[in-house]
């Protein structure tokens, strides 16, 4: 099956991903995105997970900034104490997610923590141990220079 890749913001509000049913094709968003949560959340239940996982969600006075774009799409949801990043692969969710889980490290190494957010979940206490090189992440410079090359739609097409 060959697998089409589109700008998740660049077609947010054009098509929906239905648009690309056809026989023999599966679309994947791609790019970056970040969730963040109200600072008014911001709460003891929100920083024991930085305290006891080095989880630390993002609020919005708190926002990372990304300076990468990845294909399959990057839905970052957290950061850990050494500056790396942690989200869903492949689309924006929640953690009760299909989706796997992964982490880019500071470097721009890509892993795989979990197979889903429920596995993520599961062990959370230990998601560092669990890290494994992640090729089918990767990151560009900018959307601009993912384009062009095979398997990428623009909402033009």
């Amino acid at each position: 099956m060959d697998i089409v890749y589109y700008d998740s913001k660049e077609f947010e509000n054009v098509l929906s991903s239905k648009a690309f049913i056809m026989k023999g094709i599966k679309p994947v968003p791609a790019g970056t995105s970040i969730f963040s949560m109200p600072d008014t959340e911001r709460n003891k239940k929100w920083k024991s997970f930085a305290d006891l996982y080095d989880i630390h969600f993002i609020f919005e006075n708190h926002i990372p900034e990304i300076d990468f774009y990845a294909v399959p799409q990057f839905h970052i949801m957290a950061t850990d104490s050494n500056g790396g990043l942690i989200g869903i692969v492949g689309g924006k969710d929640s953690l009760n997610t299909h989706l796997p889980i992964g982490y880019i490290s500071r470097e721009r190494k890509c892993f795989l923590i979990a197979a889903s957010g429920h596995s993520f979940v599961e062990n959370m206490d230990r998601w560092k141990q669990l890290l494994k090189p992640y090729a089918e992440l990767m990151l560009f410079d900018s959307k601009e220079k993912r384009r062009g090359r095979n398997g990428f739609s623009t909402a033009k097409q």
